[in-house]
């Protein structure tokens, strides 16, 4: 266990800590944290508030020690004294973010659960030295007593959202830390994933120090007795965050992208009313790494219809979405036809499918590894593709800046998406959806990581796309992050629909 102060000293302290990300412009740009003066006290359990793009994960990274602060001061308080290296942060603390997630699906490593827990012993993503049964035995004590025992076999891109994150908790507490940091480390979690997630944390606090940064208020728990409020990379008193919270920008009716006379990529040939179903699947089962995870499937999407999906971790909701996307083959003795009015009626290219069926999710933007500016990212999506491949014409990038105006994001521009927080890239990944005009949009957990301005901001804008000709499919865990416009539920378990509604 690494060695931690008494309780009588601080476990960090900063001292007017100011951070710039790299590629910022110190004389131009506004720091992500300006002049920072914090103590985190051992057994100060604290919730991390701010809006998106407030600087909570750039805090919780520099109190991690994987960023340096450039100017100011950061002391890690050990038994040994005040240490101002990194190595030091690193040695004391385990962090479970968005950013570490993203890693792993980057990556694709097809490693194991077991392997990845294995990591947590010497602090590396990879397993690069054998361990010892005693070891095994403690990890299988944990997983025994989290209830993931059956994740340990499983490999890393055949896990969903949820089970991917209790793995890398489960990995972050092996390392036994002084100090847990967590950042939106319940999004993708179902309700009964996220109370063993909360009752595990619960369990921790007894030994040691939490400090856990959510947008979603509702379920930071009981036991985090403290707050710190985060504005623009500054503490706030609560009083000053709650009037941030006051106006949300005003929604964007999808009709006043048609008024404003840019023209839309395929007009609409509107079908007969006896047209055929957008999606039918027929027996449609799907493996990932040799695993069945879609079972004999049979379902049908029609014209007019928006659905939700519900099902628990692991049920096969996101790999059903990457299915009906284009990006998962059925297996043999299935079907699945696609019809898609805006983009040529029935197709089975991967080309027209990929034009007429837009997916935004964890994974989507976690692979988008291109280091494009907000206003490139958006425009990509005119081919969906990850990258920009080709010049785009006059009439698109003013479509695309015409977007960006309407959804309050021109100042995000010409900022690196590697700048930006989770939340500001999910609207961004939203707009580039719409680039082109889809038949069909799919929407994994689309409201993960967002404040509660901007998630109010979110559903609106789905709200209205779906008064259009655009067909929404919906995954979430959050009752709150549903809209109006869904008429149709299915409901999934290991793999298959078991009913709709």
């Amino acid at each position: 266990m690494p060695a931690t102060p008494s309780s009588q000293s601080p476990l960090v302290s900063l001292e007017k800590a100011t951070v710039y990300l790299p590629g910022q412009q110190r004389q131009h740009e506004t720091p992500i944290l300006q002049a920072l003066t914090l103590n985190i006290f051992p057994q100060k359990h604290t919730a991390l508030i701010g809006n998106n793009g407030s600087g909570k994960s750039t805090l919780l990274r520099l109190l991690r020690g994987e960023i340096w602060i450039s100017s100011g001061n950061i002391y890690w308080h050990t038994t040994e004294g005040k240490e101002s290296s990194p190595l030091a942060g690193r040695a004391m603390t385990a962090l479970v973010s968005p950013a570490q997630h993203e890693r792993y699906l980057q990556q694709g490593w097809c490693i194991k659960g077991m392997e990845l827990l294995r990591t947590a012993f010497h602090d590396t993503p990879l397993l690069y030295t054998p361990v010892s049964e005693e070891v095994d035995e403690h990890i299988l004590g944990l997983a025994r007593h989290m209830r993931i025992l059956s994740l340990l076999d499983q490999e890393i891109p055949s896990l969903s959202q949820g089970q991917l994150r209790l793995l890398l908790l489960g990995r972050a507490l092996l390392k036994r830390p002084p100090l847990l940091l967590l950042d939106e480390a319940t999004e993708g979690l179902d309700t009964q994933s996220r109370t063993r997630f909360l009752d595990t944390l619960e369990e921790y606090t007894t030994w040691g120090t939490l400090i856990m940064a959510s947008h979603r208020t509702n379920i930071i728990p009981d036991y985090l007795h403290h707050k710190i409020y985060l504005h623009k990379g500054s503490l706030v008193s609560e009083e000053a965050f709650a009037s941030t919270h006051n106006a949300t920008p005003e929604p964007l009716r999808h009709s006043h992208l048609n008024e404003s006379g840019i023209p839309l990529p395929h007009t609409l040939q509107h079908p007969e009313e006896s047209s055929p179903p957008l999606i039918d699947l027929r027996n449609v089962s799907v493996f990932i790494n040799r695993k069945k995870v879609l079972h004999q499937i049979n379902w049908k999407w029609e014209k007019g219809e928006h659905w939700l999906i519900r099902g628990k971790n692991g049920s096969g909701k996101s790999t059903l979405l990457r299915l009906l996307a284009g990006n998962e083959m059925v297996a043999d003795g299935g079907s699945i036809s696609r019809y898609l009015p805006r983009h040529g009626g029935h197709t089975s290219l991967l080309e027209t499918i990929q034009h007429g069926i837009h997916l935004v999710s964890d994974l989507g933007q976690a692979l988008y590894s291109y280091d494009l500016t907000a206003f490139e990212l958006v425009c990509s999506g005119f081919d969906n593709t990850i990258g920009i491949y080709r010049s785009h014409s006059p009439e698109e990038r003013e479509y695309a800046y015409e977007m960006l105006q309407k959804w309050h994001l021109t100042p995000l521009a010409e900022k690196s998406i590697r700048h930006l927080s989770t939340g500001q890239l999910r609207l961004l990944f939203l707009a580039r959806a719409m680039m082109g005009y889809p038949d069909i949009l799919l929407l994994d957990e689309p409201c993960s990581g967002l404040d509660h301005n901007t998630r109010n901001t979110y559903l609106s804008l789905l709200e209205t796309i779906a008064e259009s000709d655009v067909h929404l499919l919906l995954v979430s865990h959050h009752e709150h992050d549903y809209i109006s416009a869904i008429n149709h539920t299915a409901h999934m378990a290991e793999g298959r629909i078991l009913g709709v509604d």
